[in-house]
C-alpha cells in the first residue's frame, strides 16, 4: 500500500516568499534542497515502517532530475521537457540509514535568456514585511492558480508537482482522521484565512489522501464568527467537515479543552484517532496535514500513541526557526537551538533536526501539536489554566508517550521574544507553580520558592512595580490550592487581572511624558536601536549583554544607591536588566509591538514589593503542603470530564 508522505513545497504568495526554503538556483540547476523539501531519513527509519520510497513527480519544462543523498548525487534521469509527463522515481531508501534526500532539476533551454525574476522584496536582513506571502513567477505551486513565467521553456510553461511516498504493507498502516481543534477569540480575519486555506490546501483536493481524513472543530470564545459571512460559506460548503463551537470565553485551555471534548463526542460515528490542537493566529501550509497524515499512517508499533509536535517559526523573520523541540526544567525552558537561519542547507539538515534520540524530553506549544485519542480522553484532560503554560503541563504529563518532530509540520507565528507580556505575568507564576509542583523534581517547595523570589526581584530592578504585583497574586491564588481554581469565572478573573497590569502605551504618548530634553535623549536612543535592530541583535538576546557583579547584587541593580536622573534609559527584551543600574527612569520597549512604558524609581513601591516577598514567604511556609496535597490528589484525577463540562456551563 502506497502512502503520501510529503510534497515537493514551492513560494506562495499566501504563505511564505522566502525561496530559500524551498530551493536554491544555480543559472538553470534548481536545487530543491530547502528544509521544507528535504527527506529526513534517520527519523523516518526510526518512527515508521516505510519499506520502500518513491518520488512522484508531474513535469514540463525540465531536461533533467538528479537524485541526492546529502550532497552526493546518486542518479540521474533524462526528462522529457516538451510535454508534461508523469514520473515515478524509485529512492534507494533501504540503502541509506542517516542524512537527508532531495532532487535538483534542470531546466529546458530557453530560446530567448530573459531575466529571472527575484524570489521576493526583503529588507537588509531579510526581515519580511506585510503578509507572508510572495512567491516566485517561475514554477506553478499545486493547488494554485498558473501564473505567468519569465523563464519559461521552449514550447510553454513550467510545471512542477511532486510527492514523496512511501510504500508499506497493508497490515502495518495505522487508521488515521484527525480532529483539528482550533481556539479563538475574536480573531476573524485569522481564523477565515486559515479556513481558507486548509480548504483549498486539504479538503477539496481529494487526490491528496489527507483530504478525506481531516475534520475542524473551531471553539469560538468570542462568540463572534456567528455574523462573519465568509468563515459561515466555508463551513456551509464543508459538508459538515467544519464546525465551529460558541463557547465561553475560557481562556485557551478552556478552547482547546471544548474542541477536545467535541472530538472525543465524534471519535467513534468519525472513527477520530487524533486531536491536532492549532492557535488561531498561526500561518500554516496545508501541506503540514499531509505530512502528519503520512507520519501518523507510518508509526511502527512503540510509536503509536506518541504526539506530533509542531515546529515554530517566527512572522517577522520567516526563515527563522524558534524551535522544534524545548526543554522544560523545574521552571526553566530550555530551547538548544533558538533562532536557526533555515536557508541554510547545512542547518535544515543539522542533527537537532534530522536525528531522533530525545523524544521523551521534548514538548510542544500548541501552536501545532497532535495528540492520540488514546492518551487524550476523558481521564486525561488539561487543567482549567485559562491561559500560558496550560500546554507545558499538559505535554509533560504525556511526556513518556513520545513526542515527535518532523521538518513541515509546523507553523509560522509571532514571536514570543520581542514583548514583555507584562499581562500574562499572573498566569506564568501560578501556573509555572502547578507545574513545578506535579512534574518538577527534587525538592519542589524549594525550587517554587525560589522561582517567586527570583520574580519578585526582578519585578523590582525593573522598577515594573505592578509586575511584583502579578508575582505575588499569582503566588497567593496558586496557593488556594484546585478548588478555588475550579471555581474562577476565567473571564472576570481575567478582566482583574489585566487591569493591573503595566500599561504600554504608544511611544507618542511616552514622549509626551517626558520633560523636552529627555524627549530628545529617548528619540535618539529609540533611533539607534531601531538601526541596530537586525536578526544577529535578537539572536544575542540580553545573554551576551552586561553581567551582574557584587555591586548590582548587593545594591539591586543601584536602587539602594543614589539615583542617576541625568537621562532616560531605553531598554528592551533583548537588554540585560542590568544595563538599568543606578537610572532614575526607563522606557521599556517592545519591538514586537512598538509601544512602551515609563517607569521610575520609587522607593515607597520598592519597599511594598519587599513586605510582599516576606508576606509570600510566610504564605509557602504555612499553605504550600497542603496545597501540594490537593493539586496532585485532584487535578489530573479522571473525574475532571465531568469538571470540564461543568466548568464550560454558561453561568
Amino acid at each position: 500500500m502506497e502512502i503520501q508522505l510529503q510534497s515537493t513545497l514551492l513560494p506562495s504568495e499566501e504563505i511564505c516568499r522566502i525561496s530559500e526554503l524551498y530551493y536554491h538556483r544555480r543559472g538553470r540547476q534548481v536545487d530543491f534542497d530547502g528544509y521544507f523539501n528535504l527527506f529526513y531519513i534517520k527519523k523516518r527509519k526510526a518512527y515508521t515502517s516505510i519499506e520502500e520510497l518513491f518520488l512522484l513527480l508531474n513535469l514540463k519544462g525540465y531536461e533533467e532530475l538528479i537524485l541526492y543523498h546529502d550532497r552526493t548525487a546518486i542518479s540521474r534521469i533524462r526528462l522529457e521537457a516538451g510535454e508534461e509527463k508523469e514520473y515515478r522515481i524509485p529512492v534507494p531508501y533501504e540503502a541509506y540509514s542517516d542524512g537527508v534526500f532531495w532532487y535538483s532539476l534542470w531546466e529546458a533551454e530557453k530560446e530567448e535568456d530573459g531575466k529571472q525574476s527575484p524570489d521576493g522584496k526583503q529588507g537588509a536582513d531579510g526581515r519580511q514585511s506585510g503578509n507572508q506571502g510572495q512567491s516566485s513567477d517561475e514554477i506553478q505551486r499545486p493547488g494554485e492558480e498558473p501564473v505567468s513565467n519569465r523563464g519559461q521553456a521552449s514550447g510553454g510553461e513550467r510545471r512542477l508537482q511532486g510527492m514523496f511516498v512511501a510504500s508499506v504493507r497493508e497490515e502495518q498502516v495505522c487508521p488515521v482522521n484527525i480532529g483539528i481543534d482550533i481556539c479563538t477569540y475574536r480573531r476573524e480575519a485569522y481564523v477565515a484565512r486559515n479556513l481558507t486555506q486548509l480548504m483549498k490546501g486539504i479538503l477539496n483536493r481529494t487526490e491528496l489522501d489527507a483530504a478525506s481524513h481531516v475534520r475542524i472543530y473551531v471553539a469560538d470564545n468570542g462568540r463572534t464568527l456567528e455574523g462573519q459571512e465568509e468563515i459561515q460559506r466555508l463551513a456551509a460548503g464543508s459538508r459538515g467537515r467544519i464546525q465551529i463551537f460558541p463557547n465561553k470565553n475560557a481562556g485557551g485551555a478552556g478552547g482547546f479543552t471544548r474542541g477536545i471534548l467535541e472530538v472525543l463526542e465524534e471519535k467513534e460515528a468519525c472513527q477520530l484517532t487524533h486531536v491536532l490542537l492549532m492557535d488561531d493566529d498561526v500561518t500554516l501550509d496545508p501541506d503540514l496535514l499531509v505530512r502528519l497524515y503520512g507520519l501518523l499512517a507510518t508509526l511502527k508499533e512503540p510509536w503509536r500513541e506518541a504526539s506530533v509536535g509542531g515546529a515554530l517559526m517566527r512572522e517577522d523573520y520567516p526563515y527563522v526557526l524558534l524551535c522544534a523541540g524545548e526543554v522544560w526544567e523545574n521552571g526553566v525552558v530550555k530551547n538548544p537551538e533558538k533562532n536557526l537561519d533555515l536557508r541554510d542547507f547545512d542547518t535544515a539538515s543539522c542533527p537537532y533536526l534530522t536525528e531522533p534520540g530525545r523524544e521523551r524530553e521534548w514538548y510542544s506549544g500548541w501552536w501545532c501539536c497532535c495528540y492520540s485519542l488514546n492518551t487524550v480522553g476523558r481521564d486525561n484532560l488539561p487543567l482549567p489554566l485559562f491561559i500560558h503554560r496550560d500546554d507545558i503541563e499538559f505535554c509533560l504529563r504525556n511526556q513518556q508517550k513520545g513526542m515527535l518532530f518532523l521538518n513541515g509540520i509546523g507553523v509560522w507565528h509571532k514571536a514570543f521574544d520581542l514583548t514583555f507580556e507584562s499581562s500574562t505575568l499572573y498566569y506564568d507564576i501560578r501556573n509555572e507553580l502547578i507545574t513545578i509542583l506535579l512534574h518538577g523534581t527534587g525538592n519542589k517547595k524549594k525550587t517554587a520558592r525560589n522561582f517567586v523570589i527570583k520574580a519578585m526581584i526582578t519585578a523590582a530592578i525593573r522598577m515594573r512595580y505592578p509586575d511584583g504585583e502579578a508575582v505575588y497574586q499569582g503566588t497567593l491564588d496558586f496557593l488556594k490550592g484546585p478548588e478555588w481554581l475550579w471555581s474562577q469565572d476565567g473571564e472576570a478573573l481575567n478582566r482583574k487581572v489585566r487591569q493591573k497590569a503595566c500599561q504600554y502605551r504608544p511611544m507618542d504618548e511616552i514622549f509626551q511624558q517626558l520633560p523636552q530634553a529627555e524627549a530628545g535623549q529617548l528619540q535618539r536612543q529609540l533611533e539607534d536601536f531601531l538601526k541596530g535592530f537586525t536578526m544577529e541583535r535578537i539572536r544575542k538576546g540580553p545573554w551576551e549583554g552586561k553581567k551582574g557583579s557584587w555591586i548590582h547584587y548587593l545594591t539591586l541593580n543601584g536602587l539602594l544607591l543614589p539615583g542617576d536622573w541625568t537621562q532616560v534609559k531605553l531598554m528592551t527584551t533583548l537588554d540585560s536588566p542590568w544595563e538599568a543600574f543606578r537610572k532614575g527612569k526607563v522606557v521599556w520597549y517592545e519591538p514586537g509591538s512598538g509601544r512602551g512604558l515609563l517607569v521610575k524609581r520609587d522607593y515607597r513601591k520598592l519597599l511594598a514589593i519587599a513586605r510582599r516577598t516576606g508576606k509570600l514567604l510566610l504564605a509557602f511556609h504555612r499553605h504550600y503542603d497542603r496545597a501540594a496535597r490537593e493539586y496532585e490528589e485532584k487535578m489530573t484525577a479522571p473525574e475532571n470530564w465531568s469538571a470540564w463540562k461543568e466548568y464550560l456551563k454558561e453561568k
